[in-house]
């Protein structure tokens, strides 16, 4: 674990696979429970304190984690004077599925006002998927977005259709709608 201290409201932490495993740390789980999420947290900022001098007890807080390459991990924490403690989570990438329009339709007017992020919309074996791309979105948002989706559409990860990557639907798919899809079709489709 690399701590690297930016100035004394601004550091950012950096692990590694490697550390990760030894301190049981989990993306799956991070992402998945507020809980599990805040424990984690909860050790890193112990450690930043014991190791690198930087204490953040009873301060709140802007945390931002963002996976990248071979699975390792970077976490940027800001002290923030005013406000609530915001954990914002990056990285992530859904992809769901719809086998009709109306309820993509109907999801993107569902969850406009919350998602920030990207969106993308393939056409492929007649069936619509729908990738995105949150941005800066605390885990309460993305869990109410992730719902959502499940209630309008299938989740390709569970649904066996993993194989059916971005790579394959850019090259067999067509696309419909790149980088602002749901704010496209909430524009252009109107519910009554």
């Amino acid at each position: 674990m690399e701590f690297n201290i930016i100035d004394a409201e601004r550091m950012n932490v950096y692990l590694t696979r490697a550390d990760m495993e030894r301190e049981n740390i989990s993306l799956n789980v991070l992402y998945s429970s507020e809980k599990e999420l805040r424990q984690q947290l909860t050790k890193i900022f112990k450690k930043a304190a014991e190791e690198a001098g930087f204490g953040v007890e009873n301060i709140p807080l802007e945390v931002e984690i963002i996976p990248i390459i071979d699975g390792d991990l970077f976490i940027s924490i800001h002290k923030v004077s005013k406000g609530s403690e915001e954990i914002y989570m990056q990285g992530i990438q859904y992809h769901f599925v719809f086998q009709e329009i109306e309820n993509l339709i109907a999801l993107c007017h569902e969850v406009s006002s919350v998602f920030t992020g990207d969106s993308d919309l393939y056409l492929y074996n007649c069936q619509y998927h729908l990738l995105l791309y949150p941005r800066r979105m605390t885990q309460a948002r993305l869990k109410q977005v992730h719902n959502c989706l499940r209630e309008f559409g299938d989740d390709c990860t569970q649904k066996n259709m993993a194989s059916i990557t971005k790579g394959v639907l850019g090259e067999y798919g067509k696309k419909i709608c790149s980088g602002n899809c749901i704010d496209l079709f909430t524009k252009i489709f109107k519910i009554c």
